[in-house]
């Protein structure tokens, strides 16, 4: 069991998975973020951090999108990394995990360094992701199939379909 006291955490804790920080209103922006957290070599874990933030140009909502991804290290509950965009942006990310009332569910707190690149901010309190329980049949295994890799293309995957051409309001109304 692991306890949480004043967000200090007493046993070594596993950042292993896919975190969400979630604001985005329709017609009021927001931001909809997306952190990916696996292990890497030597001890460290691989941060991928995927963001999209939401604002209103006049009457049309429209959005800024950035992405970043690098290595860090784990300290107690904090892990620290640097994030690169690939274009010669960076951002360096510290996030703090505290458990939950629930055992072995995290928050995130992320916060970054006086200057980030990274166009989206990914700043704030995310939550540990939950996998979902697959379908039973093969027609409710397909049409499940078909709807996860929907809500995958639209969930943090933004990006690509801007760059295909669609806009973002077809792109809110492809989201469940």
């Amino acid at each position: 069991m692991y306890l949480c006291v004043y967000g200090v955490q007493t046993q070594t804790i596993n950042p292993v998975g896919n975190y969400v920080y979630k604001t985005y209103r329709k017609g009021k922006g927001g931001f909809e973020n997306h952190l990916e957290i696996t292990k890497a070599a030597r001890g460290k874990f691989h941060v991928s951090f995927e963001g999209v933030y939401f604002y209103m140009a006049g009457k049309d909502e429209t959005f800024h999108e950035g992405s970043g991804e690098g290595d860090g290290q784990l300290n107690g509950n904090v892990l620290t990394a640097t994030l690169d965009d690939g274009a010669g942006g960076s951002c360096r990310l510290t996030l703090t995990f505290n458990e939950t009332l629930v055992i072995n569910e995290y928050t995130v707190m992320a916060k970054t360094g006086r200057i980030c690149q990274l166009n989206s901010s990914p700043e704030g309190l995310y939550r540990k992701e939950v996998t979902k329980k697959k379908a039973s049949g093969p027609n409710e295994i397909r049409q499940a199939a078909n709807g996860d890799h929907l809500r995958e293309l639209c969930s943090g995957r933004i990006g690509v379909l801007s760059r295909l051409g669609l806009h973002s309001e077809q792109l809110l109304q492809l989201q469940p």
